[in-house]
C-alpha cells in the first residue's frame, strides 16, 4: 500500500524539502531502505495530533469514546470462525486513540538550506541534511507494503481562536500552533488501525480479555522506502569533517546508491564554520 490519496491530506505543488538527520540516522535509513515514523503522542508539542482549544469539549464527549480493551462474555463456535458476545472496558477518547496509533514523518519545504534549521533539528556536527522533493517523497513509497501512506503540507493557525474541520479524525495531524510556522512542515503520515476493533472473529474463550490496541502501540515504525527514489542529495554539516565526508560516500557506493555528497552550503565563507574539519575526530 504506497502513498495515497486522502481528502484531507494536500500538497500545493512539487516543491523541494529537506530533512534534517543525525548521519547515524542517515545510515539507518539507508541501511533499512526505510524512514522512521514515530507515534504523534511521542512528540514535544502537547497539541500535537489535538484539537484547538475552542474544540477541546469534543474530546470528551461520550459520543466519540472507545474501547481499550473488550472481555469475551459467551463463545459460540459458528462452523470455522468463532464468535463471542463481549463487553467493553476501561474507554479512551478517539482523540487519544488516533494520537496513538498515527505515525508521522516529517520534512521541511524550502528552496534552500536554513541555518536555523540546521541549529533546531541537531545539535551535533555530525549532521546530514537530506534533500527531495514532494513528488520524490510519494514516489519512494511505490514499493511500500505495510500501510496507506498519507502525505500534506501542515497548515498553521492560532489553536486559542480558531478551529479546523471536524469531518475526520485526521485533520488534528496537518493542523499546528502558529508558533511552529517556521518549520513549514510538510508530513507522512501513516496510521495502524486496530485490526481486532471486534474481537469475534478470534473464537476466543470466555472471561480472556482482548486488547484492543489503541494502547498498545510502539513507540514508531519503520516505513519501507526506495532510498535513490527518494534521496536527490544530501548535504552535510557546515562543522562535519573530511574524513566523515569521505566515509560516508564509501559506505553509500557500498550499498549501490548513486547520491551525491556535499557540504552544506552554509559553509561556505561564514565565520561560525570556520573550524578546522580535518582535524576533528
Amino acid at each position: 500500500m504506497p502513498y495515497s490519496e486522502h481528502p484531507v491530506f494536500q500538497t500545493r505543488s512539487n516543491k523541494k524539502i529537506w530533512r534534517y538527520i543525525s548521519i547515524p540516522q542517515l545510515l539507518s535509513i539507508i541501511e533499512k531502505n526505510s524512514l522512521w515514523f514515530t507515534r504523534s503522542d511521542r512528540f514535544d508539542d502537547p497539541y500535537e495530533g489535538r484539537l484547538p482549544k475552542n474544540q477541546e469539549i469534543l474530546e470528551d464527549s461520550s459520543g466519540i469514546r472507545l474501547p481499550e480493551w473488550a472481555e469475551i462474555k459467551q463463545h459460540m463456535g459458528r462452523k470455522n470462525r468463532g464468535t463471542a458476545n463481549w463487553e467493553p472496558v476501561n474507554e479512551v477518547s478517539e482523540i487519544e486513540a488516533y494520537r496513538r496509533i498515527s505515525f508521522v514523518n516529517s520534512w521541511h519545504q524550502q528552496e534552500e538550506e536554513l541555518d536555523t534549521l540546521w541549529r533546531a533539528n541537531l545539535n551535533t556536527p555530525f549532521g546530514a541534511a537530506i534533500k527531495s522533493s514532494t513528488e520524490k517523497l510519494k514516489n519512494s513509497f511505490s514499493q511500500c507494503d505495510q500501510h496507506d501512506v498519507y502525505i500534506g503540507e501542515v497548515n498553521y493557525i492560532d489553536f486559542d481562536d480558531d478551529s479546523i474541520p471536524e469531518r475526520n479524525r485526521l485533520y488534528p495531524f496537518i493542523y499546528k500552533r502558529m508558533g511552529f510556522s517556521q518549520e513549514n512542515e510538510i508530513r507522512a503520515v501513516v496510521t495502524s488501525l486496530p485490526h481486532k476493533d471486534h474481537p469475534e472473529w478470534k473464537g476466543r474463550v470466555p472471561g480472556e480479555r482482548v486488547s484492543l490496541e489503541w494502547n498498545n502501540q510502539p513507540p514508531g515504525m519503520y516505513i519501507d522506502i526506495d532510498v535513490n527514489m527518494l534521496v536527490e542529495e544530501v548535504r552535510i554539516s557546515p562543522t562535519t569533517s573530511d574524513w566523515v565526508k569521505d566515509t560516508l560516500s564509501d559506505i553509500i557506493s557500498k550499498y549501490g546508491l548513486d547520491i551525491p555528497i556535499e557540504y552544506s552550503s552554509l559553509a561556505a565563507g561564514l565565520g561560525q564554520y570556520s573550524m578546522d574539519r580535518n582535524d576533528v575526530y
